[in-house]
């Protein structure tokens, strides 16, 4: 008898929890988190998110315009509304809004394209923190990877997402090698070996140059003190001495022996083609396969990385402190962390951004989406670059290093003062 009402007990708490589930939105899980998903979810489905946005980038535009609007119209009916302005502009309205007290602004979200983030915290410009809020920035993100961490030197503290990055990655004629160095001290002997037929953008104007640079030079920083303390040009250049006297030391073998430096990698391209080079660099990883289609480079151009890494900027979105749909904001940029979007803004023919997800992290399953895109053999694959990746610097930190290559690879005559 006690074991018959044991049983009709059990069997009345099943149906009363298949009950709790199938008739409440929130009755699917006990998690908190899954709970608090749920009402953001049902606060910001079918309504409006404005993104404010400042790039040149045409692909970037078109693809938020087309494939990231339908995919959140499809899964949240959300209508994304793009607000095509400089981020000064943006800037300037949000501090118009706080100097008149204004609680609910015309504005929800903003992307930084490379930089704004430290500006915007300090002004008190955006909303936070809300990132552990987001289940794919739970899932996706390494909360160990420096670049999820910080930006522009300082830390996030869930006030801003990152999306994806670009990166450096190495061109080369196979007419003159075929075997491709793995490390920085094998490409410098390409170098000497070649005299005249290698160089790299000046990066004091070219955002490839500079890469190429501040990526050779901090790859064995320790990226954690550099964002804890912001070191002086004269411990900075301390850290970085060794490796500033190989650029100086390969100074002779480059193109005109070192004197002049290519403003652009278009201007380093044209003398790729003419094989006045025989080497070049992009940040967009299907640069060499977009040139060889339009006939722009020797049939036998190819490319690869290097083991210790290259650099390259990373894009972010947050959210601005007087949003008015704020949960909208937060459904945007989970979605912006899925699977299927950050493949298919990887995709060669859309926005061509890498992802943001670490491929060393991040399940297989997670993967999938994006192992689907077929890239040419003269493309390298988001793994090849990512897993082979130096963090960004911050700008105070690029800038120094620009100035102490200028002074001890450029001249090779100043002295930095403690």
């Amino acid at each position: 008898m006690r074991k018959t009402i044991i049983f009709v007990l059990c069997l009345a708490m099943v149906f009363m929890t298949t009950a709790c589930s199938e008739g409440s939105p929130l009755g699917k899980s006990n998690d908190p988190a899954v709970k608090n998903w749920e009402l953001v979810k049902e606060s910001g489905r079918d309504s409006v998110v404005t993104l404010c946005v400042d790039t040149q980038d045409e692909a970037a535009l078109t693809w938020l315009q087309t494939e990231f609007t339908a995919y959140l119209k499809l899964t949240y009916n959300i209508e994304l509304k793009l607000i095509k302005q400089s981020q000064e502009k943006t800037f300037e309205s949000l501090k118009s809004d706080q100097q008149n007290e204004i609680q609910l602004g015309q504005y929800d979200l903003i992307l930084f394209d490379d930089t704004g983030f430290k500006e915007a915290v300090n002004a008190g410009y955006l909303f936070g923190p809300f990132t552990d809020e987001l289940p794919n920035s739970k899932l996706y993100l390494d909360p160990y990877d420096i670049e999820v961490r910080y930006d522009e030197g300082i830390s996030i503290d869930q006030y801003e997402v990152p999306i994806g990055r670009q990166q450096l990655s190495f061109i080369f004629n196979e007419n003159y090698f075929y075997e491709i160095p793995e490390h920085y001290e094998g490409f410098f002997e390409l170098v000497k070996t070649f005299q005249g037929k290698f160089t790299y953008p000046d990066p004091r104007v070219s955002p490839e140059g500079e890469a190429f640079v501040a990526g050779y030079l901090s790859r064995n920083l320790d990226f954690e003190k550099l964002n804890e303390k912001a070191y002086s040009e004269a411990e900075l250049y301390e850290l970085i001495k060794p490796s500033l006297e190989v650029l100086s030391a390969i100074k002779p073998d480059l193109y005109k022996g070192g004197t002049d430096y290519p403003k652009s990698v278009n201007e380093m391209d044209q003398l790729f083609f003419s094989e006045d080079l025989i080497f070049s660099m992009s940040l967009d990883y299907y640069h060499a396969t977009d040139m060889l289609k339009a006939y722009e480079y020797p049939e036998a151009a190819n490319v690869f990385t290097i083991m210790e890494g290259t650099t390259g900027p990373v894009a972010h979105m947050g959210i601005l402190y007087n949003s008015s749909n704020k949960s909208g904001a937060m459904l945007v940029i989970d979605a912006m962390l899925s699977p299927e979007m950050q493949a298919s803004k990887y995709d060669t023919r859309k926005w061509r951004q890498l992802p943001i997800y670490d491929p060393s992290y991040v399940s297989s399953e997670a993967l999938a989406e994006i192992k689907k895109i077929k890239l040419k053999t003269t493309a390298l694959k988001h793994d090849e670059l990512l897993l082979h990746r130096v963090p960004e610097l911050s700008p105070y930190y690029r800038a120094l290093i620009v100035k102490l290559w200028e002074a001890h690879v450029l001249t090779n005559t100043a002295e930095v003062t403690p």
